[in-house]
């Protein structure tokens, strides 16, 4: 029981912080979606402008907000 929860949490948590990646890539001025010249600077990429969002962002929601009305 206490691991469906987990599971449900962890999926939701990836699932916002996927969101917010792919937003941001879309829809931004500076996106990982450019070619870069080789495909080991694509996974690179790939690495740090989709996957490390995903991890830290409630931290980045949290200065996004702090700076916009700060």
């Amino acid at each position: 029981m206490k691991k469906h929860w987990i599971k449900r949490i962890a999926v939701v948590y990836f699932g916002i912080g996927f969101g917010i990646s792919i937003y941001q890539n879309v829809f931004s001025e500076l996106t990982a979606l450019a070619w870069a010249g080789s495909i080991k600077r694509n996974i690179i990429l790939t690495l740090w402008w989709f996957v490390a969002p995903v991890l830290m962002w409630p931290w980045d929601l949290f200065w996004g907000i702090y700076h916009r009305f700060f």
